[in-house]
């Protein structure tokens, strides 16, 4: 039997409408209780209590005055690199999926020119994607690590792991940006950015590695509000001059010990599935894989600019 948000017959009419001070709340509602369905990366309280950012698009599906679904893509950062992320685009219906989908597209910036959004594996909203036309384009996996003790750090003999305070903004905006560079959807970090993530509210710790003067690594690992006593590295990077050298295990091992000490003895992390290197890694020190995710894209045609 066809899954009931995938119905293509409808009593009435959708109507698109622009997010406002007057229905954020409705919007915020949707995300929060239908966020997880593909991917709650910037779907829980903290990231909405930020929603919306900078140049943001979003918008409600409403039928009979009623939110049937809604839709948000985020240019901030990533459409330096030609790319939009949805924050979420989930409906109650398919014409509510494919009219939100058309308004958005409408309104992305001349410079975008892929959107995209993950699903957990096996979703059944893959059909109603492949119907809009997005495509599977990488796979990404969860890892997680039970409670268990952290072994000892030690860092390479030519570099130091630090604690990461608000002045190192720049040095861990230069690592992200080597570290990452040739890492799909990412795009330039810049000192303001780095400090937006060093500050965070849900921040633990971040650490940064030092050879000498020169910054060659960073790690940050976070609470996960939807989760009690679990922790997420949301960040681990070396640059390449010096991976292979033990930075990445150093900062990784800090990391976990800085969120046990704080009470949070879970910690799970993500990576592209392809990325032999660091599952390699994450499954030496006690992670195990609990869940895949597929990146769904969609290629934007070429516009003018408006105005």
């Amino acid at each position: 039997m066809e899954d009931e948000h995938l119905a293509r017959t409808s009593p009435s009419a959708v109507r698109i409408e622009a997010v406002t001070p007057r229905n954020r709340d409705a919007f915020v509602e949707w995300a929060i209780a239908h966020g997880a369905e593909h991917d709650d990366s910037y779907t829980q309280e903290l990231d909405l209590d930020m929603f919306p950012t900078p140049g943001e698009i979003a918008a409600l599906a409403v039928s009979d005055n009623r939110t049937v679904g809604v839709a948000s893509l985020m240019v901030d950062g990533f459409g330096e690199s030609g790319l939009g992320r949805f924050r979420i685009l989930h409906a109650a219906r398919f014409e509510a999926y494919a009219a939100l989908l058309e308004w958005v597209l409408a309104r992305v910036p001349a410079a975008v020119r892929h959107v995209y959004l993950f699903l957990p594996d096996g979703s059944a909203l893959g059909e109603t994607l492949e119907q809009l036309g997005f495509v599977p384009t990488r796979y990404a996996v969860i890892l997680e690590r039970a409670p268990a003790p952290v072994p000892s750090v030690v860092a390479p003999p030519t570099g130091e792991i630090r604690r990461a305070e608000a002045e190192d903004a720049q040095a861990w905006a230069k690592v992200v940006n080597s570290a990452f560079a040739h890492e799909p959807g990412h795009y330039p970090m810049t000192a303001e950015r780095a400090a937006e993530v060093l500050g965070d509210p849900r921040a633990i710790a971040s650490f940064v590695a030092w050879c000498g003067s020169e910054p060659v690594g960073v790690s940050t690992v976070w609470r996960d509000d939807e989760e009690q006593g679990s922790a997420e590295v949301v960040t681990l990077g070396v640059v390449p001059s010096a991976q292979g050298q033990g930075f990445g295990r150093a900062l990784l091992r800090r990391a976990l010990a800085a969120a046990a000490e704080a009470g949070w003895p879970t910690a799970s992390l993500s990576t592209g599935s392809a990325n032999k290197p660091a599952l390699t890694l994450y499954t030496s020190e006690s992670f195990r894989v609990v869940d895949k995710r597929v990146c769904w894209g969609l290629d934007v045609a070429p516009r003018a600019e408006a105005g």
